[in-house]
Protein backbone atom coordinates (compact mmCIF):
# COMPACT_ATOMS: atom_id res chain seq x y z
CA UNK A 1 0.00 0.00 0.00
CA UNK A 2 1.30 3.45 -0.89
CA UNK A 3 1.96 5.76 2.03
CA UNK A 4 -0.54 8.36 0.84
CA UNK A 5 -3.41 5.85 0.71
CA UNK A 6 -5.91 5.88 3.54
CA UNK A 7 -7.85 2.91 4.88
CA UNK A 8 -11.62 2.61 4.46
CA UNK A 9 -13.78 0.12 6.32
CA UNK A 10 -17.01 -0.97 4.60
CA UNK A 11 -19.63 -2.41 6.95
CA UNK A 12 -22.51 -3.96 4.96
CA UNK A 13 -24.30 -7.31 4.85
CA UNK A 14 -25.37 -7.09 1.18
CA UNK A 15 -22.82 -8.59 -1.28
CA UNK A 16 -24.01 -6.45 -4.19
CA UNK A 17 -23.48 -3.23 -2.21
CA UNK A 18 -20.05 -4.40 -1.08
CA UNK A 19 -18.99 -5.17 -4.66
CA UNK A 20 -20.00 -1.72 -5.90
CA UNK A 21 -18.24 0.13 -3.09
CA UNK A 22 -15.06 -1.94 -3.27
CA UNK A 23 -14.87 -1.51 -7.05
CA UNK A 24 -15.35 2.26 -6.71
CA UNK A 25 -12.73 2.76 -3.98
CA UNK A 26 -10.03 0.07 -4.17
CA UNK A 27 -7.82 1.95 -6.66
CA UNK A 28 -7.49 4.96 -4.35
CA UNK A 29 -7.68 3.42 -0.88
CA UNK A 30 -6.92 0.33 1.14
CA UNK A 31 -10.35 -1.26 1.63
CA UNK A 32 -11.44 -3.56 4.48
CA UNK A 33 -14.86 -5.28 4.56
CA UNK A 34 -16.97 -6.78 7.37
CA UNK A 35 -20.60 -7.90 7.18
CA UNK A 36 -21.94 -7.20 10.69
CA UNK A 37 -21.71 -4.66 13.46
CA UNK A 38 -19.85 -6.79 16.01
CA UNK A 39 -17.08 -7.58 13.52
CA UNK A 40 -16.85 -3.87 12.72
CA UNK A 41 -16.37 -2.98 16.40
CA UNK A 42 -13.65 -5.64 16.82
CA UNK A 43 -11.75 -4.46 13.74
CA UNK A 44 -12.00 -0.79 14.68
CA UNK A 45 -10.43 -1.53 18.07
CA UNK A 46 -7.51 -3.56 16.68
CA UNK A 47 -6.87 -1.73 13.40
CA UNK A 48 -8.73 1.59 13.27
CA UNK A 49 -9.44 2.80 9.71
CA UNK A 50 -9.31 6.37 8.44
CA UNK A 51 -12.99 6.36 7.45
CA UNK A 52 -16.00 4.05 7.81
CA UNK A 53 -18.88 3.44 5.35
CA UNK A 54 -21.56 2.02 7.64
CA UNK A 55 -24.82 0.39 6.63
CA UNK A 56 -27.77 1.22 8.87
CA UNK A 57 -29.86 -1.96 8.57
CA UNK A 58 -27.83 -5.03 9.56
CA UNK A 59 -28.44 -8.22 11.55
CA UNK A 60 -27.34 -8.25 15.18
CA UNK A 61 -26.82 -4.59 15.99
CA UNK A 62 -27.73 -1.87 13.53
CA UNK A 63 -25.49 0.87 12.22
CA UNK A 64 -26.81 3.44 14.66
CA UNK A 65 -25.66 1.35 17.63
CA UNK A 66 -22.30 0.65 16.00
CA UNK A 67 -21.84 4.39 15.48
CA UNK A 68 -22.82 5.17 19.06
CA UNK A 69 -20.26 2.71 20.46
CA UNK A 70 -17.46 3.93 18.21
CA UNK A 71 -18.11 7.56 19.16
CA UNK A 72 -18.31 6.65 22.86
CA UNK A 73 -14.78 5.22 22.80
CA UNK A 74 -12.05 7.84 23.33
CA UNK A 75 -9.67 5.85 21.11
CA UNK A 76 -12.04 5.71 18.10
CA UNK A 77 -14.38 8.69 18.47
CA UNK A 78 -12.58 10.79 15.84
CA UNK A 79 -12.95 8.27 13.00
CA UNK A 80 -15.33 9.82 10.41
CA UNK A 81 -18.44 7.73 9.68
CA UNK A 82 -20.63 7.95 6.55
CA UNK A 83 -23.93 6.09 6.76
CA UNK A 84 -24.96 3.99 3.76
CA UNK A 85 -28.73 3.60 3.68
CA UNK A 86 -31.91 3.42 1.65
CA UNK A 87 -33.70 5.36 4.34
CA UNK A 88 -34.91 8.68 3.04
CA UNK A 89 -36.74 10.15 5.98
CA UNK A 90 -35.16 13.27 7.45
CA UNK A 91 -35.59 12.01 11.02
CA UNK A 92 -33.43 8.95 10.29
CA UNK A 93 -30.65 11.11 8.92
CA UNK A 94 -30.93 13.39 11.94
CA UNK A 95 -30.46 10.39 14.26
CA UNK A 96 -27.23 9.44 12.52
CA UNK A 97 -25.87 12.97 12.56
CA UNK A 98 -26.72 13.37 16.23
CA UNK A 99 -24.79 10.17 16.95
CA UNK A 100 -21.70 11.68 15.33
CA UNK A 101 -21.84 10.62 11.67
CA UNK A 102 -20.61 13.25 9.21
CA UNK A 103 -22.61 12.36 6.07
CA UNK A 104 -25.03 9.98 4.33
CA UNK A 105 -24.68 8.03 1.08
CA UNK A 106 -27.99 6.81 -0.28
CA UNK A 107 -28.77 3.60 -2.16
CA UNK A 108 -28.89 2.98 -5.06
CA UNK A 109 -25.34 4.26 -5.38
CA UNK A 110 -24.09 6.94 -7.70
CA UNK A 111 -20.46 5.80 -8.02
CA UNK A 112 -19.08 9.25 -8.99
CA UNK A 113 -20.91 10.78 -6.02
CA UNK A 114 -19.59 8.08 -3.66
CA UNK A 115 -16.02 8.72 -4.83
CA UNK A 116 -16.31 12.49 -4.49
CA UNK A 117 -17.82 12.35 -1.00
CA UNK A 118 -15.30 9.83 0.25
CA UNK A 119 -12.43 11.83 -1.26
CA UNK A 120 -13.62 15.06 0.37
CA UNK A 121 -14.03 13.49 3.80
CA UNK A 122 -10.67 11.71 3.55
CA UNK A 123 -9.00 15.03 2.72
CA UNK A 124 -10.69 16.64 5.71
CA UNK A 125 -9.49 13.78 7.93
CA UNK A 126 -5.93 14.09 6.64
CA UNK A 127 -5.95 17.85 7.14
CA UNK A 128 -7.29 17.43 10.66
CA UNK A 129 -4.57 14.88 11.46
CA UNK A 130 -1.88 17.22 10.13
CA UNK A 131 -3.31 20.10 12.14
CA UNK A 132 -3.37 18.04 15.34
CA UNK A 133 0.23 16.96 14.70
CA UNK A 134 1.27 20.59 14.14
CA UNK A 135 -0.52 21.63 17.33
CA UNK A 136 1.23 18.86 19.24
CA UNK A 137 4.63 20.03 17.92
CA UNK A 138 3.82 23.64 18.82
CA UNK A 139 2.74 22.63 22.31
CA UNK A 140 5.97 20.70 22.75
CA UNK A 141 8.01 23.70 21.58
CA UNK A 142 6.00 25.95 23.87
CA UNK A 143 6.77 23.63 26.79
CA UNK A 144 10.47 23.78 25.96
CA UNK A 145 10.36 27.58 25.90
CA UNK A 146 8.54 27.63 29.23
CA UNK A 147 11.16 25.32 30.73
CA UNK A 148 13.96 27.55 29.45
CA UNK A 149 12.24 30.59 30.90
CA UNK A 150 11.73 28.80 34.22
CA UNK A 151 15.38 27.81 34.20
CA UNK A 152 16.42 31.44 33.89
CA UNK A 153 14.00 32.46 36.62
CA UNK A 154 15.17 29.71 38.94
CA UNK A 155 18.84 30.49 38.31
CA UNK A 156 18.29 34.11 39.32
CA UNK A 157 16.01 33.06 42.14
CA UNK A 158 18.60 30.59 43.40
CA UNK A 159 21.17 33.35 43.88
CA UNK A 160 18.53 35.54 45.53
CA UNK A 161 17.37 32.80 47.91
CA UNK A 162 20.84 31.67 48.90
CA UNK A 163 21.60 35.30 49.73
CA UNK A 164 18.59 35.31 52.06
CA UNK A 165 19.67 32.04 53.66
CA UNK A 166 23.15 33.38 54.32
CA UNK A 167 21.66 36.28 56.28
CA UNK A 168 21.45 33.87 59.20
CA UNK A 169 25.18 33.19 59.14
CA UNK A 170 25.68 36.33 61.25
CA UNK A 171 24.53 34.28 64.27
CA UNK A 172 27.72 32.25 64.04
CA UNK A 173 29.67 35.40 64.91
CA UNK A 174 27.56 35.94 68.01
CA UNK A 175 27.76 32.42 69.38
CA UNK A 176 31.35 32.76 70.79
CA UNK A 177 30.27 35.92 72.66
CA UNK A 178 27.32 34.15 74.29
CA UNK A 179 29.00 32.69 77.34
CA UNK A 180 26.21 30.90 79.15
CA UNK A 181 26.14 31.17 82.90
CA UNK A 182 22.63 29.79 83.36
CA UNK A 183 20.57 27.05 81.77
CA UNK A 184 18.35 29.71 80.20
CA UNK A 185 21.32 31.38 78.52
CA UNK A 186 22.55 28.00 77.30
CA UNK A 187 19.16 27.40 75.70
CA UNK A 188 19.55 30.71 73.85
CA UNK A 189 22.88 29.52 72.45
CA UNK A 190 21.37 26.21 71.36
CA UNK A 191 18.50 28.08 69.78
CA UNK A 192 20.93 30.22 67.78
CA UNK A 193 22.79 27.14 66.56
CA UNK A 194 19.49 25.47 65.66
CA UNK A 195 18.43 28.52 63.65
CA UNK A 196 21.67 28.50 61.67
CA UNK A 197 21.25 24.78 60.98
CA UNK A 198 17.65 25.33 59.87
CA UNK A 199 18.84 28.05 57.52
CA UNK A 200 21.49 25.75 56.06
CA UNK A 201 18.86 23.02 55.67
CA UNK A 202 16.54 25.39 53.82
CA UNK A 203 19.41 26.41 51.54
CA UNK A 204 20.11 22.74 50.88
CA UNK A 205 16.45 22.16 49.96
CA UNK A 206 16.56 25.06 47.52
CA UNK A 207 19.74 23.77 45.85
CA UNK A 208 18.39 20.20 45.66
CA UNK A 209 15.17 21.46 44.10
CA UNK A 210 17.17 23.37 41.51
CA UNK A 211 19.36 20.34 40.74
CA UNK A 212 16.28 18.15 40.36
CA UNK A 213 14.80 20.66 37.94
CA UNK A 214 17.97 20.52 35.84
CA UNK A 215 17.63 16.74 35.70
CA UNK A 216 14.06 17.22 34.47
CA UNK A 217 12.81 15.49 37.59
CA UNK A 218 11.39 18.39 39.50
CA UNK A 219 9.91 18.36 42.96
CA UNK A 220 6.70 16.38 43.08
CA UNK A 221 3.54 18.14 44.19
CA UNK A 222 2.18 17.05 47.55
CA UNK A 223 -0.67 18.01 49.85
CA UNK A 224 1.01 20.05 52.61
CA UNK A 225 -0.42 21.76 55.73
CA UNK A 226 0.01 25.51 55.48
CA UNK A 227 1.55 25.60 58.97
CA UNK A 228 4.48 23.48 57.74
CA UNK A 229 5.16 25.93 54.92
CA UNK A 230 5.00 28.98 57.17
CA UNK A 231 7.67 27.52 59.46
CA UNK A 232 10.24 28.55 56.84
CA UNK A 233 9.91 32.11 58.19
CA UNK A 234 10.80 31.06 61.74
CA UNK A 235 14.45 31.06 60.75
CA UNK A 236 14.37 34.74 59.84
CA UNK A 237 12.29 35.92 62.79
CA UNK A 238 15.38 35.72 65.02
CA UNK A 239 17.04 38.42 62.94
CA UNK A 240 14.02 40.71 63.24
CA UNK A 241 14.38 43.13 66.13
CA UNK A 242 10.83 44.53 65.95
CA UNK A 243 7.42 43.23 66.96
CA UNK A 244 6.20 40.15 65.15
CA UNK A 245 2.61 38.99 65.53
CA UNK A 246 0.63 36.32 63.78
CA UNK A 247 -2.95 35.19 63.56
CA UNK A 248 -3.54 31.73 62.08
CA UNK A 249 -7.09 30.51 61.68
CA UNK A 250 -7.62 27.06 63.20
CA UNK A 251 -8.34 24.10 60.96
CA UNK A 252 -6.91 25.57 57.77
CA UNK A 253 -7.11 23.13 54.85
CA UNK A 254 -3.83 22.01 53.26
CA UNK A 255 -2.72 23.04 49.78
CA UNK A 256 -1.33 20.98 46.92
CA UNK A 257 2.04 22.43 46.02
CA UNK A 258 5.75 22.04 45.51
CA UNK A 259 6.76 22.67 49.10
CA UNK A 260 10.20 24.20 48.72
CA UNK A 261 8.88 26.65 46.11
CA UNK A 262 6.12 27.92 48.42
CA UNK A 263 8.63 28.21 51.27
CA UNK A 264 10.60 30.50 48.96
CA UNK A 265 7.50 32.63 48.49
CA UNK A 266 7.01 33.11 52.23
CA UNK A 267 10.67 33.68 53.07
CA UNK A 268 11.05 36.24 50.28
CA UNK A 269 7.97 38.16 51.41
CA UNK A 270 9.13 38.08 55.03
CA UNK A 271 12.67 39.23 54.21
CA UNK A 272 11.21 42.03 52.06
CA UNK A 273 9.04 43.08 55.01
CA UNK A 274 12.08 43.18 57.30
CA UNK A 275 13.93 45.35 54.81
CA UNK A 276 10.86 47.60 54.45
CA UNK A 277 10.85 48.43 58.18
CA UNK A 278 14.59 48.91 58.42
CA UNK A 279 15.17 52.26 60.13
CA UNK A 280 11.52 52.61 61.20
CA UNK A 281 10.74 53.41 64.84
CA UNK A 282 8.82 50.52 66.44
CA UNK A 283 8.99 48.22 63.39
CA UNK A 284 6.19 45.68 63.12
CA UNK A 285 5.36 42.71 60.91
CA UNK A 286 2.01 40.95 61.05
CA UNK A 287 1.32 37.51 59.58
CA UNK A 288 -2.23 36.30 59.02
CA UNK A 289 -3.61 33.09 57.50
CA UNK A 290 -7.26 32.27 56.91
CA UNK A 291 -9.65 30.42 54.59
CA UNK A 292 -11.95 32.27 52.22
CA UNK A 293 -14.06 31.00 49.28
CA UNK A 294 -12.26 27.61 49.18
CA UNK A 295 -8.89 29.35 49.12
CA UNK A 296 -6.13 29.51 51.70
CA UNK A 297 -5.10 33.14 52.18
CA UNK A 298 -1.85 34.34 53.74
CA UNK A 299 -0.89 37.98 54.24
CA UNK A 300 2.34 39.57 55.44
CA UNK A 301 1.99 43.22 56.45
CA UNK A 302 4.54 45.75 57.67
CA UNK A 303 4.49 49.34 58.95
CA UNK A 304 7.42 50.39 56.78
CA UNK A 305 7.91 53.18 54.27
CA UNK A 306 5.39 51.80 51.80
CA UNK A 307 5.77 51.59 48.03
CA UNK A 308 5.37 54.75 45.92
CA UNK A 309 2.52 54.68 43.39
CA UNK A 310 5.00 55.20 40.55
CA UNK A 311 6.87 52.03 41.48
CA UNK A 312 3.97 49.78 42.45
CA UNK A 313 3.12 48.59 38.88
CA UNK A 314 6.75 47.51 38.31
CA UNK A 315 7.48 45.48 41.44
CA UNK A 316 6.88 42.09 39.76
CA UNK A 317 8.98 42.94 36.69
CA UNK A 318 12.05 40.83 36.11
CA UNK A 319 15.24 42.51 37.39
CA UNK A 320 13.39 45.58 38.67
CA UNK A 321 14.81 46.70 42.01
CA UNK A 322 15.23 49.83 44.09
CA UNK A 323 17.92 48.28 46.29
CA UNK A 324 21.59 48.93 45.62
CA UNK A 325 22.49 45.28 46.16
CA UNK A 326 19.19 43.85 44.86
CA UNK A 327 18.86 41.39 41.97
CA UNK A 328 15.30 42.27 41.00
CA UNK A 329 14.43 38.55 41.07
CA UNK A 330 12.61 38.18 44.42
CA UNK A 331 9.07 39.36 43.68
CA UNK A 332 9.37 38.34 40.04
CA UNK A 333 10.12 34.77 41.14
CA UNK A 334 7.33 34.89 43.75
CA UNK A 335 4.84 35.91 41.05
CA UNK A 336 5.95 33.10 38.73
CA UNK A 337 5.69 30.48 41.49
CA UNK A 338 2.19 31.65 42.45
CA UNK A 339 1.04 31.51 38.83
CA UNK A 340 2.45 27.97 38.46
CA UNK A 341 0.36 26.93 41.48
CA UNK A 342 -2.87 28.51 40.16
CA UNK A 343 -2.53 30.99 42.99
CA UNK A 344 -2.56 34.75 43.16
CA UNK A 345 -0.63 37.56 44.83
CA UNK A 346 -1.90 41.06 45.59
CA UNK A 347 -0.33 44.06 47.26
CA UNK A 348 -1.80 47.02 49.07
CA UNK A 349 0.62 49.78 49.99
CA UNK A 350 0.32 53.28 51.35
CA UNK A 351 3.44 55.45 51.36
CA UNK A 352 4.50 56.23 54.91
CA UNK A 353 2.21 53.60 56.44
CA UNK A 354 3.41 50.27 55.12
CA UNK A 355 2.57 47.44 52.74
CA UNK A 356 0.61 44.22 52.82
CA UNK A 357 1.20 41.31 50.44
CA UNK A 358 -1.56 38.70 50.25
CA UNK A 359 -1.17 35.33 48.52
CA UNK A 360 -3.97 32.86 47.91
CA UNK A 361 -3.94 29.16 47.01
CA UNK A 362 -6.71 26.74 46.01
CA UNK A 363 -7.47 24.59 49.04
CA UNK A 364 -6.62 20.93 48.48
Amino acid sequence: MEENKGTILIVDDTPANIDILVEALRDDYEVEVVIDGYSALDLVKTNPPDLILLDVMMPGIDGFEVCRRIKADEATKDIPILFVTVMGEMKDEAIGLELGAIDYIHKPFSVPLVKVRVKNHMLLKQQKDKLEKSISILEHEKELLIQKAELGIMAGGLAHDISNVLLMSYLLELIPTQRPETDEQWQDVLKSIESVMDSIKLGSEIVIGFKNYLRDIGEAEAVVPIDNLLQAMDIYKLKFAGDFAKELEKGLPPIKCKGHQIKRVFTNLFVNAMQAVDGIENPKIFLKAWCQDCKVMVSIADNGHGIPDTILPKIYDERFTTKKSGTGMGLFMVKQIMMAHDGNIEVFSEPGKGSKFTVSFPAA
